[in-house]
C-alpha cells in the first residue's frame, strides 16, 4: 500500500499480488486503516474476479505454506481471534466534568467566613457596619468577595418600611465580585471568576421551566420578604445570633456574600465590576422591559415615564432599537438633559405640562405604541394608559406601596390596548446580563453616566443621596 498526502484529503492506493487496482480516494477522517497486502500461497487463487476486482482473503481452510489444509478453528476448540481496536483519542474534560471532581467548598478555609456587613437594625434606622460570620457554601452555593454593590430603590423601600423584609438584616441585591469558593454541585462558576449577582428562582416551577425565572412562583419569599434560605436557615450570623439575610439570595451590602448558583452570572475578566454592579437589578429591569417585553418595532414611538436609573436604562435600550420617537417624562430638567444624551428624541417636564396631551401632540394625536412606567406613581400610569395608541402596550415597572390602585376606562382597552406588569425585565440573567455587559464594554450603553461611587463606610450618605434624587445610581466600592 502506498499513501499519498494531497492536502485535506488523502489518496490511498491499494495494491495486491496481481495488477494494480484503480485508486480509491477517501476522507482521511472517515476512512479506516487499510489492511496490509496479503501474500498468498501457490495453491490459492490470486483473484476472485477479473482485473481490478478485490482479492479473496485467506480463511482457516487455506493450506499453510507447504502443508495440509488446516482444520477449521471452531473444530479445534478455539474462538476466532478478534483484532483489538486502537484506543480512541481522549478529549480534555469539560468544565462540568472538572467541577464534578472538585471538593465540597474547593478552598482551604475554616468552616465559616468573617465579613463586614452593613446591617439595617430596624425600619427608618441608618445602616451600621458590623462584623458577621457566613457559612461555608452548601453544594449549590457560591461564596463571593464583593467588589461593588449598587444601591437600589428596593433597598430603600425596606429601610422606609414599604417592603416587609424582617429586620435586623443585611440588604443589597446588586452585588458584583470575585468567586472565593463554590459548593460541590456548582458547575457554572469557579474560584477566581468575576461575577454579577442578581435575583434567584426555583428553576422547577412552570414559569421557570418556560424561561421566565423573574416570574417564579416563589419569587417573593426567595428574594424579597423571606430573610432566609428556603429551608428557613440564615447564612449570616451576628454577635447576637442569626441575622435576616439571603436578600435576593445574596445580601451584598457586605464584604462577602453567599449566593446561589442560579443567581450568579460569570462575566469577562476585563469587566469593571464597579460600573457593572447595577446590571443585576435596575439596569436589567429597564433594559429588559424594552428588549424582552415591549420590543419596539421600527418607526414606532415609545414613552419612558421617569428618568431614574431604571428609566434611563430603558432609554439606552430603546436607542438601540428601531424606534423613531423616544419620549422621556420627568420632573427634573437635568435628568431630561441626560436622557437626551442617552438617546431620547423628545423630553417632557410632566410638572409643567399635561403628560397625556404632550404625548399625543408629539405623535400627531395618535398616541404612543409603547410606554414604560418606572416611577410607581399611579397618576403617571393612568396618563400613560390614556396616551396609548390603538394596539399600544404599557409596561408597569415601578412598584408603589401595597394596595395602590390606578383608574382607567375599561372600554378604552377594547381596541387592543394592553397593560403588562414587568419584573426584572423578564430576563434569563445568565443569557441577558452577558449581553448587557458587551453593550457596556462597546460603549453602546454608557452606564457610567448614571453612577456615582461611594466608599462602603459611607453607605448612609449613598442612600440619602439616592433617596433625595441627588444621584441616579449610587454604587458602593466595597473591596
Amino acid at each position: 500500500m502506498r499513501v499519498a498526502h494531497t492536502g485535506p484529503r488523502t489518496r490511498l492506493i491499494l495494491m495486491d499480488a496481481g495488477p494494480r487496482t484503480s485508486p480509491v480516494t477517501s476522507s482521511a477522517a472517515s476512512c479506516p486503516p487499510p489492511a496490509p497486502r496479503i501474500m498468498r500461497s501457490p495453491r490459492s487463487p490470486a483473484h476472485s474476479g477479473g482485473t481490478g476486482s478485490p482479492a479473496r482473503m485467506p480463511t482457516a481452510l487455506d493450506a499453510p505454506a507447504g502443508g495440509r489444509p488446516a482444520a477449521p478453528l471452531h473444530r479445534r476448540g478455539h474462538r476466532t481471534p478478534v483484532r483489538p481496536r486502537p484506543p480512541r483519542p481522549t478529549r480534555p474534560p469539560s468544565h462540568a466534568a472538572r467541577s464534578a471532581t472538585r471538593p465540597a467548598a474547593r478552598r482551604e478555609t475554616p468552616m465559616s467566613t468573617t465579613a463586614t456587613a452593613a446591617v439595617l437594625p430596624a425600619t427608618g434606622q441608618p445602616f451600621a457596619l458590623q462584623e458577621v460570620t457566613l457559612d461555608d457554601p452548601r453544594p449549590d452555593e457560591v461564596l463571593v468577595r464583593i467588589v461593588a454593590a449598587g444601591v437600589c430603590g428596593t433597598d430603600m423601600g425596606v429601610q422606609a418600611g414599604h417592603i416587609p423584609f424582617p429586620l435586623p438584616g443585611v440588604l443589597g441585591h446588586e452585588g458584583a465580585g470575585v468567586v472565593e469558593a463554590v459548593g460541590s454541585s456548582v458547575t457554572t462558576a469557579a474560584p477566581g471568576d468575576k461575577v454579577l449577582l442578581t435575583f434567584t428562582s426555583c428553576g422547577t416551577c412552570p414559569n421557570c421551566l418556560a424561561g421566565h425565572p423573574a416570574y417564579c412562583e416563589t419569587f417573593l419569599p426567595r428574594n424579597l420578604v423571606g430573610g432566609a434560605r428556603p429551608d428557613g436557615s440564615s447564612p449570616v450570623h451576628g454577635a447576637d445570633g442569626d441575622l435576616n439575610a439571603h436578600f435576593f439570595a445574596q445580601s451584598s451590602f457586605a464584604t462577602y456574600a453567599l449566593a446561589e448558583e442560579r443567581n450568579v452570572t460569570v462575566v469577562s475578566q476585563d469587566a469593571d465590576l464597579a460600573v457593572l454592579a447595577p446590571l443585576g437589578c435596575g439596569v436589567q429591569t429597564g433594559a429588559g422591559a424594552v428588549f424582552n417585553v415591549l420590543r419596539p418595532t421600527p418607526g414606532s414611538s415609545i414613552a419612558v415615564l421617569g428618568a431614574g436609573a431604571v428609566g434611563l436604562s430603558a432609554v439606552m435600550a430603546a436607542a438601540l432599537t428601531g424606534a423613531r420617537r423616544i419620549i422621556v417624562a420627568d420632573l427634573v430638567d437635568s435628568r431630561l438633559e441626560l436622557a437626551r444624551e442617552l438617546g431620547a428624541t423628545h423630553v417632557v417636564n410632566s410638572g409643567e405640562t399635561d403628560l397625556e396631551t404632550a404625548l399625543k401632540d408629539l405623535t400627531g394625536g395618535r398616541g404612543v405604541e409603547y410606554a414604560a412606567e418606572t416611577t410607581g406613581l399611579a397618576r403617571l400610569l393612568e396618563a400613560g394608559i390614556r396616551a396609548l395608541a390603538p394596539m399600544g402596550t404599557i409596561g408597569v415597572i415601578g412598584a408603589p406601596a401595597a394596595g395602590t390602585t390606578a383608574a382607567f376606562d375599561v372600554n378604552f382597552l377594547l381596541n387592543g390596548r394592553g397593560i403588562v406588569g414587568i419584573t426584572e425585565g423578564d430576563s434569563v440573567p445568565q443569557l441577558f446580563l452577558p449581553a448587557l455587559v458587551e453593550l457596556v464594554l462597546q460603549g453602546r450603553m454608557p452606564l457610567e453616566k448614571l453612577i456615582r461611587h461611594y466608599p462602603f463606610d459611607a453607605i448612609n450618605d449613598a442612600t440619602a443621596a439616592a433617596r433625595s434624587g441627588e444621584v441616579l445610581k449610587a454604587v458602593l466600592r466595597v473591596g
